[in-house]
């Protein structure tokens, strides 16, 4: 059935492939899944080369909810074709911090309802009630922009570290938001920025802003579903408005 909802999530999964989630009027999770194997990549983000999927984008979304959802993932619904999407308005700042606000949960844990395992980087798959939420960090204490060895070749490896409301540390999450990853490539790649000043750039951001994080489960890897920052958003809005499709290199 076609449903309006919020973007709220656009991550990079590897490679072009990117995933998708947003909330419906009632607050509920909802994450776009083609039929297998066909998967969202990023030319489906766009239509006559602007952004259609982005955070902030109210959009009418044809899906279904899919019947055999493995917990946590219980967000998932059959996205029958990437042309089955219309854009309809942008959330502009009051209503985006509004349901940032409405889904805000007041730990990390709160958001999945079940143990944090390993120095709170993962849960045990089958767990939880659900795979995405928001929180609201109580302090950014760093982000960490570099370059890693992984698989034998080098790729950019993004991290933040953090203190939530109940001053639970969380040291080195992931970041998979594709505009934080895009806009820290442009940094260090356009605009000349070493990966140390980059680090340092957008640290003194997030420690000045008000942040709200939305924090997502990877699929089972490795016998565990691993946290991640799936988007960054402060206000006032460190990018001005600009998304992932700004900072295409």
């Amino acid at each position: 059935m076609w449903q309006e909802i919020l973007i709220t999530d656009v991550t990079r999964m590897g490679g072009d492939r990117v995933c998708v989630a947003g909330l419906d009027h009632w607050g509920n999770g909802i994450r776009p899944i083609l039929p297998y194997p066909r998967q969202i990549i990023e030319h489906d983000l766009y239509i006559d080369e602007s952004s259609l999927i982005r955070p902030r984008a109210v959009v009418d979304i044809f899906v279904e909810p899919l019947p055999d959802c493995i917990p946590p993932h219980t967000e998932d619904h059959r996205w029958p074709s990437a042309n089955h999407i219309e854009p309809l308005r942008h959330a502009d700042d009051r209503g985006w911090r509004t349901i940032l606000n409405q889904s805000r949960r007041p730990s990390v844990q709160d958001i999945f309802e079940t143990d944090l395992l390993h120095n709170n980087r993962n849960i045990e798959p089958g767990t939880g009630v659900r795979s995405l939420g928001t929180v609201n960090p109580k302090t950014v204490h760093q982000f960490v922009y570099k370059t890693v060895e992984y698989d034998g070749r080098e790729q950019q490896d993004y991290r933040l570290y953090f203190y939530v409301e109940t001053d639970t540390y969380f040291p080195g999450l992931k970041i998979t938001d594709l505009t934080l990853q895009n806009y820290a490539d442009f940094l260090h790649l356009k605009d000349g920025f070493s990966q140390d000043e980059v680090s340092e750039k957008l640290t003194r951001l997030f420690k000045r802003a008000e942040v709200f994080l939305r924090i997502g489960l990877t699929r089972p890897y490795e016998g565990w579903c691993w946290l991640q920052v799936n988007g960054i958003y402060t206000f006032p809005d460190y990018l001005a408005g600009r998304c992932f499709a700004d900072f295409k290199l």
